[in-house]
């Protein structure tokens, strides 16, 4: 019974994603009965349109039913957007569990420079996104002094759903 009501909710979600009503976020819970209850949601980056939203989640869904189906949650990231179901409620809170990290193999030729120019960025980002009620916020810093470049910065935020 989970996983039917596993591909219900995947195809919800991948059907409501491509809908400019949505605006970039849907959540749905498949089922009553909470032995079988499957949460899920998609979250697309606040400056993709409908078409690139619903495209990103469609192969997230194709995704995780290859690779995770025999799952009780999963969560899979793509540059516009992210999918992600649990036998969990994942509405009322944040979820701390799940973290990204990337990086290049150059390296800063002033890491002080560096960090201090990273920083002041991510305090930019996490102001306008927390004080403008913003869903999506990226922001590239091209540094010249030192010979230093800041990749682009992003944060997103789910609406509230509680």
């Amino acid at each position: 019974m989970y996983t039917e009501n596993l591909n219900f909710l995947l195809s919800t979600l991948s059907l409501n994603a491509s809908l400019t009503s949505r605006n970039g976020f849907y959540n749905f819970t498949a089922s009553h009965d909470h032995s079988n209850m499957v949460y899920g949601l998609f979250l697309c980056r606040g400056d993709v349109n409908p078409d690139v939203c619903g495209q990103c989640v469609a192969n997230a869904r194709g995704e995780i039913l290859e690779t995770f189906l025999n799952r009780k949650t999963a969560f899979i990231s793509h540059d516009e957007c992210l999918l992600h179901y649990s036998n969990e409620s994942m509405f009322s809170g944040a979820d701390w569990g799940i973290s990204f990290f990337a990086w290049n193999s150059h390296n800063a030729t002033d890491p002080n420079k560096f960090n201090q120019v990273l920083r002041d960025m991510m305090k930019e980002i996490a102001s306008r996104a927390a004080n403008d009620g913003l869903v999506c916020v990226r922001k590239g810093v091209p540094v010249q002094a030192h010979n230093i470049r800041v990749s682009p910065g992003q944060i997103s935020l789910s609406p509230s759903t509680s």
